[in-house]
């Protein structure tokens, strides 16, 4: 690896019975580790994935400024497992996200333990 560049790995976010894709980046090299960083990210029926360029620079600045980030495919995503329940759009009735806030949850418990963790959600990530 080259100076200045962020290392991801592969790693697995277990959500229920289900395990989500999801890249980790340990945020080592800065003085001190900072606060982790969950990622959430868009859903394809919204434009992107957890691959979504917007995610993949932020994951940059905030790696090498010490903070340990997860980002991670929705359920029925990429290689994620199980389902979506996400409407094509456009969407006929009010849709509530509630499997996608298991899925949020079980990453910031994964990601961070019972400690803190900053979120940032971009997209349909946000609404989440």
């Amino acid at each position: 690896m080259e100076r200045g560049q962020v290392l991801e790995r592969m790693t697995l976010v277990r959500s229920g019975v289900l395990q989500l894709e999801a890249l980790y980046a340990s945020g080592r090299g800065a003085q001190e580790p900072g606060m982790p960083v969950v990622l959430a990210g868009p859903h394809p029926r919204f434009g992107s994935d957890m691959d979504s360029p917007v995610l993949a620079e932020l994951v940059w600045v905030l790696a090498r400024a010490g903070r340990p980030t997860l980002r991670f495919n929705w359920r029925g995503v990429g290689a994620s497992q199980g389902e979506t329940a996400v409407p094509r759009l456009p969407a006929e009735r009010p849709y509530t996200p509630a499997d996608e806030h298991v899925d949020l949850a079980a990453a910031i418990e994964q990601h961070a333990g019972d400690g803190r963790c900053a979120l940032i959600g971009y997209s349909f990530g946000a609404a989440v």
